[in-house]
């Protein structure tokens, strides 16, 4: 399924924290330039989000089997799906256009106005997990996200994006992948969602090992 995505919306005080301003004034030459940045970046963004709903089979020691077919082996998963009773492949991302113009900044000695479009990225990307959540809750009704698992996370090898990609292939436009299972454009993200009764407390930033503020 193809999702649509509506305005994406820039969490500055988010932008601020991912480029070192979480607990520290930010100089106001950086705060005009983020101004600026993200007044602008509305039209770099081409995002592209598909998902796919899947009936867990069944969850033994590190297998988890789903669709019929597909099994993935790794405890980590296996652990935090033990309460799901579904599951949701995700792949998004925020298109091309952004990475063209980091690069011009970077190439024009705009090296600041690079690292603040990269951050942009980034939030616009949580953005449309937020919206993607509430997306599949809605259509998941009466459960809820009781996890969220990323290729990379622990004995989830990175490789399980091509999984992920593969099984939404058929409805991609502009997304590939490599064989190293790098994905282009770069800020594209494959994500797995739970689906149970309890919903899962812990955020993205919680569960991530790599803490950027």
């Amino acid at each position: 399924m193809r999702l649509k995505i509506k305005d994406i919306n820039i969490d500055k005080e988010q932008v601020k924290k991912f480029l070192g301003y979480a607990s520290k004034p930010c100089p106001p030459i950086i705060l005009k330039k983020i101004d600026e940045e993200m007044e602008r970046a509305a039209e770099l963004f081409e995002p592209e989000v598909l998902v796919k709903r899947f009936k867990i089979d069944s969850i033994k020691g590190a297998e988890t089997r789903f669709g019929g077919t597909t099994s993935i082996q790794s405890e980590y998963v296996a652990q935090e799906l033990e309460d799901s009773i579904e599951l949701y492949l995700a792949l998004y991302t925020i298109g091309n256009r952004i990475e063209k113009r980091i690069n011009e900044h970077s190439i024009g000695s705009e090296m600041i106005r690079a690292m603040i479009l990269d951050k942009i990225g980034v939030v616009a990307l949580d953005d449309i997990n937020r919206q993607l959540k509430e997306a599949i809750e809605e259509e998941s009704a009466p459960y809820k996200i009781s996890a969220q698992i990323f290729p990379s996370q622990r004995d989830f090898e990175i490789s399980n994006q091509k999984m992920i990609f593969e099984a939404l292939e058929a409805e991609i436009s502009n997304i590939t992948i490599s064989s190293h299972f790098q994905f282009n454009p770069i800020k594209t993200v494959a994500v797995i969602f739970g689906m149970g009764s309890a919903a899962d407390k812990l955020s993205m930033c919680d569960r991530c090992e790599n803490k950027c503020f």
